[in-house]
């Protein structure tokens, strides 16, 4: 009799240690679906994973206004005094180009870009406004040579106003009743294209 409950336990301890391998078994095996999905890092560093970012989007408004649109006359434009745009620029503009001038015989010394300004134009606009003046004092004192440059602003309606220059170097242009640094205007207009090209 003694034989046969000894038996009888050890058949039962045999059981119980099967069941507890099994679920050992079953939670390591869970452990290794589901953890790669939930933890990062080490069992005493556990983190739950974030959603991947999304992709950085570009900050250069886009445009539906064709680029290639409206360009430059084909002939520089005449400038001899600093444009005063009307004093006021529209508050529709849709495109900006730079175009070639001249100075009686004296023609702007680089070519006009094929494409202009259609994206961030309100933008453009804004840091214009706030371009500083170019002090007298700060420019030599003699005959600076001729070096002219326009800029074709087209509104909504595909009418077309034009601030222009003599001078990059010295010169002056103003818009919206502020007189703003020519060469700084034209340093920036570059600078906004060149943004646009890069941003496709």
């Amino acid at each position: 009799m003694k034989e046969q409950l000894d038996g009888g336990n050890t058949n039962r301890a045999r059981t119980r240690q099967g069941m507890v391998s099994a679920a050992v078994v079953g939670l390591i095996a869970a452990v290794l679906i589901v953890g790669p999905h939930l933890f990062d890092g080490d069992a005493d560093n556990i983190t739950t994973k974030a959603p991947a970012a999304a992709p950085p989007t570009s900050s250069v408004e886009t445009s539906a206004v064709d680029p290639h649109a409206n360009p430059c006359p084909t002939q520089p434009l005449p400038v001899s005094q600093p444009s005063r745009a009307d004093k006021t620029l529209p508050a529709d503009v849709v495109m900006v180009r730079l175009c070639e001038a001249k100075v009686g015989a004296v023609r702007s010394a680089f070519e006009a870009p094929s494409e202009g300004l259609v994206s961030d134009v309100d933008l453009f606009l804004a840091q214009v406004a706030r371009l500083p003046g170019t002090p007298a004092t700060l420019c030599p004192r003699v005959r600076m040579t001729p070096a002219p440059f326009a800029l074709q602003l087209t509104d909504s309606a595909g009418k077309t106003r034009t601030l222009s220059t003599p001078l990059t170097h010295c010169g002056t242009v103003t818009v919206n009743h502020h007189s703003v640094a020519a060469d700084a205007l034209l340093k920036l207009f570059r600078e906004a294209l060149q943004q646009q090209l890069e941003s496709r």
